[in-house]
């Protein structure tokens, strides 16, 4: 009769909960992990994990990018060659104090996930802040190989014995530092989602910062940018390269699924290139052949031609320097001065390229003044080749917020009051070279670096603005963008917003070009230069 009168009383909470938490408009992806298949004994570094599992719940955490009132998680069974038995998944914030929430999937509190396949879960009323930190359990009560496997996450893994989803008081046998099976995190929102997505290898991944922390650069960018409304998804994975697989699939074969694939994706971040540079001829690939730059830069071109086609803009990083990366290690021979030279060259490339939305000069950033081929003491965290916390801090703060958010921002930050210098490390894209699409932010140039006399960038309408609502800059905007620009507003970025057709300065109303439009889409984002 006990038993009886507890499953009423069970079934009545959880209909109740239904019926009382509408669906959200959106679901706006918040965390991410992307998968990688494991390896065998064979590889140079060891799995941190065990490669079989049997009757343990792993306990993993998480920090949100955004917050809503429901949440979804995916479980993956990405690379896995046989399904996957999850016998119960909760969730519970960790510092709410509240017991942990079940998780269902159509209802029931287990599924079963087909070989390289990912699920989704039912939604479950949950309210989370941008910032809050997580702590799911994944039951496996079947024998089970690894599977949406992320080595070296950089935060605490616990296996416990049996059962232990929702007992926080459970001991683990057992703590790692590699995810499995969780995959990604979404939360409701009742506005369309806007998201940001940092690709790359182990530096995007936070590898050399504290375990469980938060510390990793797009951590600190996500800070930066939650106010926004915008999400910040992590896509790094550790020995990833921009060309060849290796600790995983390639970038460019994993661009579309961790990159491009999620939803409200407006800007990726690109920083790749120093394992395509470093590993040959290290112990991660002994045999292999040196990349040439030719060879990393039509790379670097498919990703833009990829974004581009998707409406997505795509700022890509200049590689940090790794002189004597991993000296003392069993894995020495990650630099020397022919690498040097060739990281050099790319990055001299994508400085000057036009292919690409803007350049974050994290190399500028973390180089040691006195010896630019080495990271800067007081950021490195030891090992030469990736930074600390304070280094990943500095990285995320030399991204220029405006350049990412692409419309995303609410009315009041966007539009910016009109292109000027950065003295941060985003370039501008002047001239030639493909135009962003409708909505994008304009281009920024660097102190010392001069905009072209016919970019269309220097043109915006104080009227148009004003029409639009952004009250806030039009003074401003009137002296700086109507042809009259000064070294004042502009540091070094001098000159006409574009030439007349007889060679001289056209008057400042012929010139006038209406900003991106703010409340509809224009044909044309930018328009040429009559």
């Amino acid at each position: 009769m006990k038993h009886t009168s507890f499953l009423g009383a069970a079934l009545a909470i959880m209909f109740t909960a239904a019926a009382g938490a509408p669906p959200p408009a959106y679901w706006q992806p918040t965390w991410l992990s992307p998968a990688q298949p494991a390896w065998g004994d064979g590889w140079v570094v060891p799995l941190g994990m065990p490669a079989r599992l049997r009757d343990v719940t792993l306990r993993q955490s998480l920090r949100t990018s955004l917050g809503g009132e429901q949440l979804r998680l995916a479980i993956s069974n990405e690379y896995g060659a046989a399904p996957l038995t999850v016998g119960a998944l909760t969730v519970r914030r960790i510092d709410g104090g509240e017991p942990a929430r079940a998780i269902l999937f159509q209802g029931h509190g287990g599924v079963v996930a087909a070989p390289g396949a990912r699920v989704l879960s039912d939604p479950v009323d949950l309210p989370v802040r941008a910032g809050d930190r997580l702590e799911v359990d994944v039951h496996l009560p079947e024998p089970t190989a690894l599977s949406g496997f992320h080595w070296d996450a950089q935060e605490r893994t616990d296996i416990l014995e049996g059962n232990a989803a929702g007992r926080p008081e459970a001991t683990a046998r057992q703590s790692v530092t590699t995810r499995a099976f969780l995959s990604e995190l979404w939360v409701g929102s009742p506005r369309p989602p806007a998201t940001v997505v940092a690709i790359g290898d182990s530096i995007t991944d936070g590898n050399g910062t504290a375990i469980g922390q938060d510390q990793r650069w797009p951590d600190h960018l996500s800070r930066r940018l939650a106010p926004a409304g915008v999400a910040v998804l992590n896509a790094g994975i550790a020995g990833n390269r921009l060309l060849r697989d290796g600790w995983g699939e390639s970038a460019l074969a994993r661009f579309e699924r961790d990159a491009l694939g999620h939803a409200g994706v407006r800007t990726v971040i690109v920083l790749l290139g120093t394992n395509d540079i470093g590993f040959p001829g290290s112990p991660f690939a002994p045999t292999e052949a040196p990349v040439s730059l030719d060879e990393l830069t039509r790379g670097f071109l498919q990703l833009a031609a990829q974004a581009h086609a998707r409406h997505v803009r795509i700022i890509v990083g200049t590689v940090p320097p790794f002189e004597h990366a991993l000296a003392g290690t069993p894995f020495e021979g990650h630099s020397s001065p022919r690498k040097d030279a060739l990281r050099r060259a790319l990055n001299d490339w994508l400085r000057r390229s036009t292919a690409f939305d803007g350049v974050v000069d994290f190399d500028a950033v973390l180089r040691d003044p006195s010896r630019p081929a080495r990271l800067a003491p007081a950021l490195d965290s030891g090992d030469h080749l990736h930074p600390g916390d304070a280094g990943y801090r500095r990285m995320a703060e030399a991204v220029e917020l405006e350049s990412l958010s692409a419309g995303s921002l609410p009315k009041g930050d966007w539009p910016p009051a009109c292109p000027r210098v950065h003295q941060g490390a985003i370039i501008a894209k002047t001239g030639t070279g493909p135009r962003p699409v409708p909505g994008a932010a304009p281009p920024r140039a660097t102190q010392g670096e001069k905009l072209s006399r016919s970019s269309p960038w220097l043109r915006c309408s104080a009227k148009r603005r004003r029409r639009h609502g952004d009250e806030r800059n039009s003074a401003p905007v009137s002296s700086r963008c109507s042809g009259r620009t000064s070294s004042r507003t502009h540091g070094t970025a001098r000159g006409s917003s574009c030439p007349s057709s007889s060679g001289k300065r056209a008057s400042s109303r012929r010139r006038r070009t209406p900003w991106p439009c703010r409340s509809s889409p224009c044909p044309r984002p930018w328009t040429p230069c009559p």
